[in-house]
C-alpha cells in the first residue's frame, strides 16, 4: 500500500505507523509553512522600508531624521509626522508652491513637452513626411497658407513656411 504521507522509499508496515509518519509529516508541513510566514514578513518589511525611504526622499527629509520614525510607513503619517516634528529636526516644511514655482514648473513642462513633440508618438511627424504632405498640398491646388494651417493643427510652433523646404 503506498502512502503518501510517508518519506519517499518508506513503506507502510502497519496502522500504527501510519499515524506516526501522518504526524511527522504534519510537523514537517507547519516548520515549512512557519518558514515560510517568516519569509513572507522579512519581506513585507523590506518593501516597506523601501517605501518609507522614497516618501522621506520626496518630503526631503535626511537620513540622520529618518531613523527616529517608527510609525506606519504610508505617506500620509509619515508626512503628518515630519509637519509635527519639522521644527523639533529643524526641517523646513514645504508649503504649497508659490505662484512663481507654479508658473516655473508649468514653463519646464512646456519645454519638456516641446522637445519631445514628434517623437514621442508612433505616427510622429518628420522633415520628410512634412515634405511629401507639402507636395501633396501644393500637387492639389493648395497654397502655402494651407500648409501652414496644417502644421499648426499638429503643433509646429507659428513659423510660416516659406519658399521651398527640401
Amino acid at each position: 500500500m503506498d502512502n503518501e504521507f510517508l518519506p519517499d522509499g518508506e513503506q507502510s508496515t502497519g496502522q500504527e505507523s501510519d499515524g506516526k509518519a501522518l504526524r511527522r509529516f504534519g510537523t514537517e508541513q507547519k516548520a515549512r509553512a512557519d518558514a515560510l510566514a517568516n519569509e513572507l514578513a522579512e519581506i513585507k518589511a523590506q518593501l516597506a522600508k523601501r517605501d518609507a525611504e522614497g516618501i522621506f526622499a520626496k518630503l526631503g527629509v535626511p537620513e540622520k531624521v529618518r531613523k527616529f520614525y517608527s510609525g506606519d510607513p504610508t505617506e500620509d503619517a509619515i508626512a503628518a509626522w515630519v509637519k509635527e516634528n519639522a521644527d523639533v529636526f529643524g526641517i523646513e516644511v514645504d508649503a504649497a508652491p508659490t505662484e512663481q514655482q507654479t508658473e516655473q514648473v508649468q514653463q519646464l513642462t512646456n519645454v519638456q513637452q516641446a522637445s519631445q513633440l514628434g517623437t514621442d508618438r508612433s505616427q510622429a511627424w518628420t522633415r520628410d513626411s512634412i515634405a511629401q504632405k507639402r507636395q501633396g498640398l501644393l500637387a492639389n491646388g493648395k497654397n502655402l497658407d494651407d500648409l501652414n494651417a496644417l502644421l499648426a493643427e499638429i503643433g509646429v510652433p507659428d513659423v510660416p513656411v516659406s519658399g521651398s523646404m527640401m
